[in-house]
Formats: C-alpha cells, sequence, structure tokens
C-alpha cells in the first residue's frame, strides 16, 4: 500500500505527464501551447510569491539566497512567471538579482515572449530595456512580435517593432506576425503591421 508521500511523488509525476501530454499535439500540429501553460505548475516559495506579486516576500527570499533562475517543472523562470502576471516590481528585482532575461522554457517562451503574449506592455518595455532579445524564436520558430500577434496586443506590437523585430520573420510553419494576426482577426494588429511595411 502506497503511504503519503508516495502518493505525492506519483501525484507530482502524474501532473508532469499530463502537461507533456496536452501540449505534445499542439506541438505536433504546429500550434502553440495554451496560454496557461506558460504560468508553470512549480510551488516553491520563489515561484508562489512570484506569481502572487508580493514583492517584499521575494525581496527576502532572494536576499536569503534563493536562485532568481530556478526551473520549474516546465521549464519555466521566476521571471517568466512575473512576466505572464504582470508583475513589474517582481521582474525588476529579479533581473537586479541575477534573473537571465533571454531563458526559455520547455517550449522555448522567453519572457519576453510571455509577456508578449499576454499583453503586459510594461513588462515588455522593462525586458527589452534589459537585453531581451526581440527576435527570439520559440520551438515553433516564433517571435514575440508572432506571440503578442496571436492576441491582438497592438501596444506592444508598436512597441516591439520599433525596438527592432523583425515584422517579416517567419515560423515553422512560414507564418508570419501578419498572417497570423489576419488568421486571428486581429484588424487593428494587422494595421500596425502593414503601416510599419509602407514605411519602409
Amino acid at each position: 500500500m502506497l503511504g503519503v508521500k508516495s502518493l505525492s511523488g506519483c501525484f507530482r509525476v502524474w501532473l508532469l505527464l499530463a502537461c507533456a501530454c496536452a501540449c505534445t499535439p499542439c506541438l505536433a500540429q504546429g500550434k502553440e501551447p495554451p496560454v496557461s501553460h506558460a504560468v508553470g505548475m512549480s510551488r516553491s516559495r520563489l515561484f508562489v510569491a512570484v506569481s502572487k506579486g508580493t514583492a517584499d516576500r521575494v525581496r527576502r527570499l532572494l536576499d536569503a539566497g534563493a536562485n532568481p533562475n530556478e526551473q520549474g517543472t516546465d521549464g519555466e523562470s521566476p521571471l517568466g512567471s512575473a512576466a505572464v502576471n504582470g508583475h513589474v516590481q517582481v521582474a525588476e528585482l529579479l533581473i537586479e538579482h541575477g534573473a537571465k532575461v533571454n531563458v526559455g522554457n520547455l517550449w522555448g517562451f522567453t519572457p519576453l515572449m510571455d509577456a508578449a503574449r499576454n499583453g503586459r506592455s510594461r513588462l515588455t518595455r522593462l525586458l527589452v530595456g534589459r537585453g531581451a532579445n526581440v527576435n527570439a524564436r520559440d520551438a515553433l520558430g516564433r517571435t514575440p512580435l508572432m506571440h503578442a500577434a496571436g492576441y491582438g496586443h497592438t501596444e506592444v506590437a508598436t512597441f516591439l517593432l520599433r525596438h527592432g523585430a523583425n515584422a517579416r520573420a517567419r515560423d515553422r510553419r512560414g507564418d508570419t506576425a501578419l498572417s497570423i494576426a489576419v488568421r486571428q482577426k486581429h484588424s487593428a494588429f494587422a494595421a500596425v503591421l502593414r503601416k510599419t511595411e509602407s514605411n519602409k
């Protein structure tokens, strides 16, 4: 008969496998995993504090030696979690304590992609200002601009384009940010991209 600790361990393994199985069909079909997968399932004290946006708690943990670059079960970083949730002050603390801005999770999503995908304009500006690669690629070959295109975040797109994002980049399926925006019926986003191209 399995004890409590064994059951807990089995459950954690099951969660990891369930997450992987849920996303495998997406990757096989050339699709992105759902936004929820970018949040991660880690429950370390640092991850919990980051996800809640409790900056004072995050600072205390980091000052006590918590690793700002620890990885969750899906490869997510604390900075990625802060980007997903829009916690600017927490993100600043993590970067000040050595968080790497260009490290991706298991699907290659960088913190900038997480911010762009979730429409976090302030986080996008912070990350780019701290050296985030505006043309980084995830496992499907998608850039931060393409992540923003999928959800119609025009403010994020405008900023990325002004800071060197390549609007003509294509992912593994041959899609560009424009084709993604058009397919998702984000007309305002598509207009921003067309205007950028016409000005070149």
